[in-house]
């Protein structure tokens, strides 16, 4: 039986829905059959294009990093003197993975506290305190 062609949409509705849940529940209850549904796509399509519910949150990450670079390029392309150009740049820099990151806020906390436990080593009782 031949394979089904992947459907060329999908894969940025899913990191839409992705980001539009990790922005109003958190990453810890974002789930990916919530990002299939959100997406109009079957749970198992979510599996043909990110490996994991943390692959996908960080192919939100990536796409933001990959529209900001976008934007610097075409800053650095644009009209103006360097100077300016450069200014813009850092301000767009800034301010657009800081909108960003606002949007996401409860969400990167939560991500962080997982990764903190798995990463950190164990602290002395008195540092608990």
């Amino acid at each position: 039986m031949p394979q089904q062609p992947i459907d060329p949409g999908a894969r940025e509705r899913l990191l839409d829905a992705a980001d539009h849940l990790l922005a109003t529940r958190g990453f810890r209850h974002m789930t990916v059959a919530a990002v299939a549904a959100r997406a109009n796509v079957g749970k198992g399509s979510v599996y043909l294009h990110f490996a994991s519910k943390d692959e996908l949150a960080l192919g939100c990450l990536d796409r933001m990093a990959e529209r900001v670079s976008a934007r610097l390029q075409a800053i650095a392309e644009g009209p103006g003197t360097p100077q300016a150009r450069v200014r813009a740049m850092l301000a767009a820099r800034v301010l657009e993975r800081f909108d960003y990151a606002r949007r996401h806020a409860p969400s990167i906390d939560q991500k962080l506290a997982v990764m903190r436990q798995s990463t950190s080593p164990p602290r002395p009782s008195a540092w608990r305190a």
